[in-house]
């Protein structure tokens, strides 16, 4: 579970920088996995405001990959 928090974490970190540097196709698609994957850690320790906030995060995001292309 840690390495998936980590594998998260710098996916989303990395998603973070590359929007904010106007690579937004591959930024979103990095914050997509990193948010999958604390959707995951949430679902998996029973988190409800964890994965409920990485499902809305995940449409936001699939919104701007769409807007992207």
């Amino acid at each position: 579970m840690k390495y998936i928090s980590w594998f998260s974490t710098i996916f989303s970190v990395i998603g973070a920088f590359l929007v904010a540097g106007q690579y937004n196709l591959i930024g979103y698609i990095c914050f997509i996995i990193g948010g999958a994957g604390w959707g995951y850690i949430g679902f998996i320790n029973k988190d409800k405001a964890l994965y409920t906030m990485q499902g809305i995060f995940l449409l936001a995001n699939i919104m701007g990959l769409y807007n992207a292309l």
